[in-house]
């Protein structure tokens, strides 16, 4: 049985941040990025940051969002 846990718009963010580890984006530069480039103001995208936040796989600080680089020593 397979349990989905992320939506496209976190799994599109976390693998915008993964695939450029060591940057650090604004909201507007994230949303961007993704392959759907989500509109930043979006209260979808806002749910979908808050989300991956919640779980500890981002981190937000001065405005920038970035890959937790804890993920990374796994």
């Amino acid at each position: 049985m397979k349990i989905k846990i992320f939506k496209n718009r976190e799994k599109e963010i976390y693998e915008v941040l993964l695939n450029n580890e060591n940057l650090e984006f604004s909201k507007e530069e994230l949303a961007r990025e993704t392959i759907t480039q989500y509109s930043f103001n979006s209260g979808g995208f806002s749910n979908a940051l808050s989300r991956l936040n919640t779980f500890g796989i981002i981190e937000r600080r001065d405005g920038k969002i970035k890959l937790n680089p804890e993920l990374l020593e796994l």
